[in-house]
């Protein structure tokens, strides 16, 4: 049961404890295990916890001050070439700085950012795709020992989202 994670431990205890033969030492090394199993990992969890929000609070941060204040371009070399910037030049949000003649035809994002931009997006549209493939989900929740991580994991995604529930006729 331990090896294979078969049961959850208040299952296993639960179990046992119908047996009035059986006493608490019998259990008392696995249960040792497992707490400390599971304090592991909730120690983990909040570690996770405060890295979100510490990088959540950045980016809110980051957010408030380009809505705020002015950014300020000082690059003063050309991120393709290296020579120094002269006009007509280039700034993206991304502090990267081109001169006009080296970005050539993609002016509207930053040849440096745009590949990293493009996997982000290509992995959100794969999460969407995911949320409308019902099947897949099904799956995967009868193919897992323990549906609640998968669909957990689906709402950490935010592949699981609200769904708008019609009005019924009449009310």
């Amino acid at each position: 049961i331990e090896k294979e994670d078969v049961l959850p431990p208040i299952v296993v205890l639960e179990t046992l404890s119908k047996n009035p033969c059986l006493t608490l030492s019998v259990v008392k090394d696995y249960i040792a295990r497992k707490l400390e199993q599971e304090s592991k990992l909730i120690e983990e969890d909040r570690k996770s916890i405060d890295k979100y929000q510490d990088e959540t609070e950045l980016m809110k941060r980051e957010i408030e001050d380009l809505k705020t204040n002015a950014k300020v371009f000082q690059l003063s070399k050309c991120t393709t070439c290296t020579f120094t910037l002269d006009l007509p030049a280039v700034h993206f949000m991304c502090m990267h700085s081109f001169h006009l003649r080296c970005l050539g035809d993609n002016e509207k994002e930053c040849p440096e950012c745009a590949p990293e931009y493009r996997s982000v997006m290509e992995a959100k549209q794969k999460l969407e795709h995911n949320a409308r493939d019902h099947d897949l989900f099904f799956r995967q929740l009868r193919g897992s020992k323990d549906g609640f991580s998968v669909v957990a994991d689906y709402f950490s995604k935010g592949i699981v989202s609200k769904t708008a529930i019609p009005p019924e006729n009449g009310r």
